[in-house]
């Protein structure tokens, strides 16, 4: 910080924020022309990538004319959980190895799979069941074991549409974000009681919530606009542990956030912008997208005593 006058001494400085980021991000994309017609559209099918941060090396995992989506690294980095249509027209859950080898389908139920996420510990995957073609009471949650590979339902919610699922870091609690009657909705689930707990976040329309990677206590993140034609924020809360029904805290806000998000080890978020691509023929308008980073340091923010913020 600057002083009122020069110093002979170089002044104390607060320790520089690092934005170093290492290890591997898997995500989708559609870039091939699989089918050789010309054309990049959806009948080439989706596929899934692998980047390693450090090199910029990027691999390619799957192939072919089905639709790869919603992949998830395993905290040990080693496989890789996705939803694919590859065996029939109807979503399901599959592992792989992360270099794309030895892929095992793993759900097998009636309904639409979707948002697989690993817990904390590696021994479970939970993902999503909405409706499919007509069908009724799918909208729920399901839970794989790793070790045993049975299947459990944790909750069915069949008047809600539910969207994607955060698990906390100490893997008590998994955050739902659900649609009922045109009006979105946030509810942590409590895997130990299976009491589901709804946030009140202002009445504001609320998405995408995810639980982030710190073990000091139990973070949120959400994106919310004020209205249909609003400026996107992303918005950090804190829960209380002891009661989930009180009010969550506010902590940070980045504004103007365009773009799906995700958090990376070391309180850095990842956010997916989506930019214009080239067009190479009147059928091929195609969008392409970016991830940036920006960098989140909660170390600067402190909380005084009537419960405003300020930072140091």
């Amino acid at each position: 910080e600057p002083t009122a006058s020069p110093t002979v001494e170089a002044t104390a400085t607060l320790e520089v924020y690092s934005t170093q980021l290492t290890g591997q991000i898997v995500y989708r994309s559609k870039r091939i022309d699989t089918n050789e017609d010309g054309v990049i559209d959806v009948d080439d099918g989706i596929h899934l990538y692998l980047l390693d941060v450090e090199s910029g090396e990027t691999t390619q995992l799957t192939n072919g004319e089905q639709r790869d989506s919603f992949p998830s690294l395993s905290p040990d980095a080693r496989q890789i959980s996705f939803v694919s249509n590859r065996n029939s027209d109807l979503d399901q859950v599959f592992v792989m190895n992360v270099d794309g080898t030895e892929t095992v389908q793993i759900s097998e139920t009636p309904g639409m799979k979707s948002c697989p996420e690993w817990s904390p510990d590696g021994k479970h995957i939970a993902y999503l069941v909405n409706n499919f073609e007509g069908e009724e009471d799918q909208n729920r949650i399901e839970l794989f074991s790793i070790e045993t590979g049975e299947t459990q339902t944790l909750i069915q919610q069949p008047d809600r549409q539910l969207d994607c699922i955060s698990w906390s870091p100490d893997g008590f609690y998994l955050v739902i974000g659900y649609t009922q009657d045109d009006k979105s909705h946030i509810a942590i689930l409590d895997l130990e009681t299976s009491e589901l707990v709804e946030l009140n976040f202002g009445g504001k329309r609320s998405d995408e919530p995810k639980f982030l990677p710190r073990h000091d206590g139990l973070f949120l993140s959400i994106v919310q606009s004020p209205g249909e034609f609003s400026s996107v924020s992303l918005l950090i809360f804190q829960l209380n542990q002891d009661d989930l029904h009180k009010q969550p805290t506010l902590l940070f806000s980045i504004e103007d956030v365009s773009g799906r998000y995700s958090w990376a080890n070391g309180g850095h978020v990842l956010i997916e912008t989506d930019v214009l691509g080239l067009q190479k023929s009147p059928k091929d308008a195609r969008s392409g997208y970016e991830i940036s980073m920006t960098p989140v340091d909660f170390s600067t923010l402190a909380a005084s005593n009537n419960g405003t913020l300020s930072i140091n």
